[in-house]
C-alpha cells in the first residue's frame, strides 16, 4: 500500500471519529442547554412559589398571634363580665398577659395594644411611650403608621406595611404587621415582623437552592465527559474497522484491476455482515468465476492452437492428392484426345490402350482411396469444430456471468457513493446550524462568546467531515471506473468469442461444401471405373467397334472434364479453409495472449 492509500485510510477513519465526536458534543451540547434551561427555570420558579408561600406564611402567622391575643384578651373581658375581676384588673391582667406572649424560634415576635383614641396602652419593648398619644406617628416615608392601623382594624382587619425601628434602637427597616379590634374594650392588638429578616433567611434558603443546581450542573458536566470519551473509543474501534475493511478490499481490486487473481481476502472482512462483508463477498465470488472462465478460454484456446496446427498438416495433405488428382485427370483428359485422333488405328493401338486403361484403373483407384481419406478427415474436423463450437458457447455464457457480477459491484459502490452524498447533507445541515448558532450567539454579546466558539468548531467539524465525505466520494468513483474497466474489458473478450464463433461456424459450412466436393469427386470416380470395366470387356473387339470406341472416348473426355472441373472446385474450397483456419489460429493466439495478462 503506498502512502497515499494510508493517508485516505487514516483520513476517512480520522474524520469519521470527528464527526461521531462531534454530533455526540452538538446533540450533548444541545441537551444540556434545555436540560440547563428547564432546571434554572425550575429552580427560579421554585424560589419564587417558596418567597410566596414564606410570605404568605408570614401573613399567617402574625395573623393568628394577634386573633390568639384577641382570645386572652376575650378570656379576661368574660371573667370581668362575669364579676370575678374588676374591668381595671382584667384590662391590667389582659395587657401582661398579652405583654408576655412570643413566637417565632428567636421569641422576636410580640405584640402590642394601642386604643382607638390613638394611645399606646401596652408595648413590650416600648414601655416608657405608654400612654403616650401616638396619632401623629409618622415612618422615613411619611406613612401614618397608627391611623393606617386603626384604618385596617376597624375595617375587620388587615395588613399594614411601614418602616420602623428594631429592638437594637438603632435599625431601622421595613416591617409587615397585621391589626384587628377588640371592641368591647376599643383595643387594637398588632403584631408585625420586619422583612429585612424574612429576606435574610429567604436568601440563605436561595443560597441552598443555588448549591444544589450547581451540584446538578457539575454532574451533569461530568456525566457529558464520560459520555463523549466513551463515543470517541466507540468511534475510533468502528471507524478503523469500516476503513481497514475498505482499505483491504481497494487493494484486492487494485490487484484484479493489474490482472492479478491471485489475490485473496481475509476471512476477517468475509464473514462480516455488514455492507462491506457484501462487497467482500462479491469480490471473491468474482474472483472465483474469472479464475474458472479465464481458465476453460485458456485451455481452450491452447486446444484450438493445436488443433489449427493439425489442420494446416491435413490441409497440406489434401491439397496434394488435388494436385495428384489433376495430374491424374489430366492424363486421362490427354489419352481420351488421344483414343479420339487415333480412332482408324485403334486395332494397332489396342495394346497401348489396355495399358492406359490399366493406369486408369490404378489412378483411379488411388483417387478413390484418396476421396475416402478426405471424407474420414472431414467428418474428424467436423466433429472438431462442432466440440469447439460448444466450447465457444460456455465461453461466452462465463463472460456473461462475469459482466454480471461486475456490474453487481458496480451497483453496490453507487449505493455507497449515495450514503456519501447522505453524509454530505448532514454535514451541509450541520454547518446551516452553526452558523445559525453564530448568529444568535453574536446576539447574545459578551454572554454569548464562549458558544460562539462552540459553534465555530461545530462549523469546522462539519467542514471537515464534508471533505471527508468528498474524498470517499473520490475513492467509490475510482471504483466505479475500475470496474467500469473491468466490465469494458469482459465486453471485448465477448465480442472477441462471439467473433470466434461466427469463424467456427464459417469454418463449419466451409467444411460441409468440402464434403459435399469430395461425395461428388467419388460419384465421378465410382462413373470412370464403370467406364474402364465397360472398355476391359470389349478390348478384343476394339477394332470392329472403333465407332463405338470413338464415341466411349468422346463421353470419357466429357468425364475428364467434369472430373476437372470437380476437382478444380475441391481446390478453391480447400483453399477457403485453409484461409478460414489460418484466421482461426490468429484469432485463437490474440485470444491467448489477452488471457495471458491475468495472474492465476
Amino acid at each position: 500500500m503506498n502512502s497515499s492509500e494510508k493517508g485516505s485510510s487514516a483520513s476517512i477513519s480520522r474524520r469519521l471519529l470527528l464527526l461521531t465526536f462531534g454530533l455526540m458534543l452538538l446533540t450533548c451540547i444541545i441537551l444540556g442547554g434545555i436540560s440547563i434551561y428547564f432546571l434554572r427555570s425550575t429552580m427560579n420558579s421554585s424560589i419564587d412559589i417558596y418567597e410566596n408561600a414564606m410570605y404568605e406564611g408570614y401573613r399567617t402567622e402574625i395573623k393568628s398571634q394577634v386573633q390568639s391575643s384577641i382570645a386572652i384578651v376575650q378570656s379576661f373581658y368574660d371573667r370581668s363580665a362575669a364579676g370575678e375581676l374588676s374591668e381595671a384588673d382584667a384590662k391590667k391582667a389582659a395587657a401582661e398577659a398579652v405583654r408576655a406572649l412570643r413566637y417565632r424560634d428567636d421569641a422576636s415576635g410580640y405584640m402590642w395594644i394601642d386604643a382607638t383614641d390613638y394611645t399606646l396602652v401596652m408595648h413590650p419593648i416600648l414601655p416608657d411611650q405608654e400612654g403616650n398619644n401616638r396619632y401623629d406617628l409618622t415612618d422615613q416615608n411619611g406613612v401614618k403608621i397608627i391611623q393606617n392601623i386603626m384604618k385596617e382594624a376597624q375595617a375587620g382587619g388587615g395588613y399594614n406595611e411601614f418602616y420602623f425601628t428594631k429592638a437594637d434602637g438603632v435599625t431601622v427597616a421595613p416591617k409587615l404587621a397585621y391589626s384587628e379590634l377588640f371592641e368591647p374594650w376599643g383595643w387594637v392588638i398588632t403584631t408585625g415582623n420586619y422583612t429585612d429578616d424574612m429576606d435574610a433567611e429567604m436568601e440563605e434558603q436561595e443560597k441552598g437552592i443555588t448549591s444544589r443546581f450547581g451540584s446538578m450542573f457539575t454532574a451533569f458536566i461530568i456525566c457529558v465527559i464520560i459520555l463523549l470519551v466513551a463515543g470517541g473509543f466507540l468511534a475510533v474501534i468502528f471507524g478503523n474497522r469500516i476503513a481497514g475493511g475498505i482499505k483491504k478490499l481497494a487493494n484486492v481490486l487494485s490487484g484484479m484491476s493489474d490482472g492479478d487473481l491471485s489475490v485473496s481476502i481475509p476471512d476477517s472482512e468475509a464473514n462480516r455482515r455488514d455492507e462491506v462483508g457484501m462487497i467482500a463477498r462479491s469480490v471473491l465470488s468474482l474472483r472465483e468465476k474469472m479464475n474458472s472462465i479465464l481458465s476453460d478460454i485458456n485451455e481452450q484456446s491452447r486446444h484450438i492452437s493445436l488443433t489449427n496446427d493439425d489442420f494446416t498438416q491435413r490441409f497440406a495433405d489434401i491439397t496434394e492428392n488435388v494436385q495428384n488428382v489433376n495430374n491424374a485427370v489430366e492424363d486421362i483428359a490427354n489419352g481420351s484426345t488421344s483414343l479420339a485422333n487415333e480412332a482408324t488405328s485403334a486395332g494397332a493401338q489396342a495394346v497401348a490402350i489396355g495399358k492406359v486403361i490399366e493406369e486408369n484403373s490404378q489412378s483411379i483407384q488411388r483417387l478413390e482411396e484418396t476421396v475416402q481419406r478426405m471424407n474420414n478427415e472431414v467428418s474428424a474436423v467436423n466433429d472438431v469444430l462442432e466440440n469447439l463450437l460448444s466450447s465457444n458457447e460456455k465461453s461466452t455464457e462465463n463472460i456473461g456471468m462475469v459482466s454480471e457480477k461486475t456490474i453487481s459491484t458496480n451497483d453496490s459502490a453507487i449505493k455507497i457513493k449515495e450514503a456519501v452524498a447522505l453524509i454530505q447533507g448532514i454535514a451541509s445541515q450541520t454547518n446551516l446550524l452553526s452558523l445559525n448558532a453564530s448568529i444568535e450567539a453574536a446576539r447574545a454579546g459578551e454572554a454569548g462568546r464562549g458558544f460562539a466558539v462552540v459553534a465555530e468548531e461545530i462549523r469546522n467539524l462539519a467542514d471537515e467531515s464534508s471533505s471527508s465525505a468528498k474524498t470517499i466520494n473520490e475513492i467509490v468513483e475510482e471504483l466505479i471506473k475500475n470496474s467500469n474497466e473491468s466490465v469494458s474489458k469482459m465486453q471485448e473478450v465477448s465480442e472477441g468469442a462471439n467473433d470466434q464463433r461466427t469463424k467456427l461456424e464459417q469454418t463449419v459450412n466451409s467444411f460441409a461444401s468440402l464434403k459435399d466436393g469430395v461425395s461428388e469427386v467419388s460419384a465421378v470416380s465410382d462413373s470412370i471405373l464403370e467406364q474402364i470395366d465397360r472398355l476391359e470387356h470389349q478390348k478384343d473387339a476394339i477394332t470392329s467397334v472403333v465407332e463405338s470406341l470413338a464415341a466411349i472416348s468422346e463421353e470419357n473426355a466429357a468425364s475428364t472434364e467434369e472430373t476437372s472441373s470437380s476437382m478444380q472446385l475441391l481446390t478453391s474450397v480447400v483453399d477457403g479453409c485453409k484461409a478460414d483456419t489460418e484466421e482461426l489460429n490468429e484469432l485463437s493466439s490474440a485470444l491467448h495472449r489477452d488471457v495471458e495478462i491475468f495472474r492465476f
